[in-house]
């Protein structure tokens, strides 16, 4: 790789934008496992070379392939080259962290919502107030980035033993406990201060547990663990409901009712099924164009 020069970067950014080539960047990661290949700035946009499907030809044509030949040319003099629709630009300290997962087992290390717009995990835990507020009461989000023990937060998946207990829900079978289920027995106990936190994800399954804040159970002035066990043992005495529909089920129902469906299609194209969590699912054909551009 070439010593990375300003100048060469300059004059192909100014191509990138002749061409359409719409490009953002970053100077550091807050992705986790993240670095950087060269001495230039991480570069991300959509590397894809432009084209269109022929159906007199049966073939894709491209039209355009400046994309391919600008990132080979950056990669070359030090930039770093990510997927624009992968990743999200930190709006407190600019560094860039990931939206789409990687790999079976990665969690987001950030997040976005209208008041804080996009936020990296590195700033979350300089300050996690805003982030926190933002996962209460919400049964859609999760914690992936702090220790919320160290935010007067106590996990309620604690057994006679003290030892956590995640709940699961996947496809594995019996996986049915669900944050909506559980969220809605917490209100009927007048708790809203709860966070659901991930603690592992699998390729078809995730486990997960729920933390209260210690105001709910009475207890802002104490950390003795004895006497915080002791209310969340009380709070247990009713064991809180979790199970909702089996995903396993569902995803069986599904695959039956799309192997019913597609037997049924005719004509020329490519045959799509989407499975949907009540057990149905939505069967289609594709044409190839619209099936390498991507199914809306």
């Amino acid at each position: 790789m070439s010593e990375f020069n300003e100048e060469r970067f300059r004059l192909l950014l100014e191509i990138a934008e002749d061409r359409g080539l719409d490009i953002m960047i970053a100077e550091e990661y807050a992705e986790p496992g993240y670095a950087k290949d060269g001495d230039g700035p991480i570069l991300f946009a959509n590397w894809n070379d432009r084209g269109h499907w022929d159906a007199e030809a049966n073939e894709y044509v491209y039209t355009d392939t400046a994309p391919s030949r600008l990132s080979n040319l950056l990669e070359k003099i030090g930039c770093t080259l990510e997927w624009s629709d992968e990743w999200e630009f930190c709006s407190q300290c600019t560094k860039a962290f990931r939206t789409s997962g990687n790999s079976y087992g990665w969690t987001k290390y950030g997040y976005e919502d209208e008041y804080s717009g996009a936020v990296c995990g590195d700033c979350v835990q300089e300050d996690p107030a805003d982030y926190l507020e933002y996962l209460q009461g919400a049964c859609q989000k999760a914690n992936t980035i702090v220790e919320l023990d160290e935010h007067d937060y106590v996990c309620l998946n604690v057994d006679e033993t003290g030892c956590i207990r995640s709940y699961q829900n996947g496809l594995y079978g019996g996986q049915c406990d669900t944050p909506q289920t559980i969220a809605a027995d917490l209100r009927t106990r007048n708790v809203e201060n709860f966070v659901f936190s991930i603690e592992g994800v699998g390729q078809f399954d995730t486990e997960f547990t729920v933390w209260i804040h210690k105001s709910e159970l009475g207890l802002e002035s104490t950390d003795d663990w004895d006497v915080v066990y002791g209310a969340i043992l009380n709070f247990l005495e009713t064991p809180i409901k979790s199970a909702g529909p089996d995903p396993a089920t569902a995803m069986c129902n599904a695959l039956q009712d799309a192997t019913a469906q597609m037997s049924k299609l005719q004509g020329e194209g490519i045959r799509y099924a989407e499975c949907k969590e009540d057990g149905t699912a939505d069967v289609r054909m594709v044409s190839p164009a619209e099936f390498i551009e991507g199914i809306k």
